[in-house]
């Protein structure tokens, strides 16, 4: 009964998910009007949503997204006995999906997701879903965060423009809550592998490559090390 009330669960989630990100767009542009009417309320915009440069996000078929959404709860269900365990890693993974979706499509990283995922690897670090104690998730959180942070202001001084975006050293703290702060290097080391293994790639086919989104790489960076913790 665990296995088919997870079975749905996920199916129900991930449509959800799929309806988020359809909507993104709207919701960005109501956003930014709203926030200029209030700043200039004399002088209120003719806002014309169709020549907007945000572009809403495609997404497979409905049907896709609840089958495989479901497939994927299911199979947690399965493998975590423990119900709140599974829920743990589940949500972890739907965000990971989100923020990575999201920075490939707009080059934006969702501060508050990062939050919300930093706060689930805490927990899980607290209620020992992760294989560290609660003292180094936090450790490697404020490494991971004092780090980037440095290395942005400081690319910022020498190239004199954002060499990497705010939200990534928001993303690299949230996902060093995973992990103890040693095992950061090998995420990054991960990371960059993958994004260059993409850029050749387009680069052999002629594209040519005027931005690289950093999330969708350190996602992966962030599967393959928690996927050898656990086989570790």
């Amino acid at each position: 009964m665990i296995i088919l009330g997870f079975f749905l669960l996920g199916g129900i989630v991930v449509t959800l998910v799929r309806y988020y990100l359809q909507n993104l767009a709207t919701q960005i542009q109501q956003e930014i009007y709203q926030s200029y009417v209030d700043l200039f309320p004399d002088n209120a915009p003719q806002v014309c949503p169709e020549n907007s440069r945000l572009m809403p996000i495609k997404c497979a078929g409905f049907w896709l997204y609840f089958l495989v959404g479901a497939i994927l709860f299911g199979l947690n269900a399965y493998y975590f006995i423990n119900p709140i365990q599974a829920l743990f890693w589940l949500t972890s993974g739907v965000l990971l999906f989100l923020i990575a979706k999201i920075d490939g499509h707009y080059q934006f990283i969702s501060v508050t997701h990062c939050q919300c995922l930093m706060a689930l690897g805490v927990s899980g670090a607290y209620f020992q879903f992760t294989p560290i104690s609660l003292e180094q998730s936090l450790q490697s959180l404020l490494i991971g965060f004092g780090a980037f942070y440095l290395i942005f202001y400081l690319a910022q001084c020498y190239y004199h423009q954002d060499a990497l975006g705010r939200g990534d050293y928001w993303l690299i703290a949230a996902l060093s809550s995973f992990y103890d702060w040693q095992q950061l290097p090998y995420l990054i080391f991960v990371a960059c592998c993958s994004g260059l293994i993409f850029a050749g790639i387009k680069w052999l086919k002629g594209e040519k490559i005027d931005y690289l989104p950093f999330a969708p790489f350190l996602v992966i960076g962030q599967v393959f090390m928690l996927g050898a913790n656990m086989v570790g």
